[in-house]
């Protein structure tokens, strides 16, 4: 199999609305290049790749117009990370 390519588009006009999405689409020890192409666009959400999920590579057309930031600090640490279970499965 060869790499796969990812589109992230708040729009709804790619494979996912937030990065978090498209991450959590990766397998667990992925064994391919996965290329997550973010679309322009201010991302406010916190972003969790797990150690087990590999060959991911985020990528923006510019950083002036995409941003990737979340409400953290050195003080705050506000985190969503659960390891081994899919959250699109919960109701």
């Amino acid at each position: 199999m060869a790499g796969r390519v990812i589109t992230v588009a708040q729009d709804g006009t790619g494979d996912f609305t937030t990065v978090q999405a498209a991450v959590d689409s990766v397998p667990f020890g992925n064994n391919f290049r996965t290329v997550i192409r973010v679309a322009p666009g201010v991302y406010r959400q916190p972003v969790y790749v797990p150690k087990r999920k590999n060959f991911i590579t985020l990528a923006g057309l510019r950083p002036e117009d995409t941003v990737l930031t979340w409400n953290n600090s050195a003080s705050r640490i506000d985190h969503h990370q659960v390891e081994g279970l899919n959250l699109q499965n919960i109701h």
